[in-house]
């Protein structure tokens, strides 16, 4: 049950990277779905 959260955040991460042009795990304040997404994947 460890690999699904990795996975999740690679998934993750990528979509940040290509949506803010390789921001990398900085979210810009005000990405709301970023950070939900971080704050599951952590807990996970």
């Amino acid at each position: 049950m460890t690999a699904a959260p990795n996975v999740a955040l690679r998934l993750v991460v990528r979509g940040a990277r290509r949506a803010h042009g390789g921001a990398g795990k900085r979210k810009p304040p005000g990405s709301k779905s970023a950070a939900r997404n971080d704050g599951g994947n952590a807990a996970a």
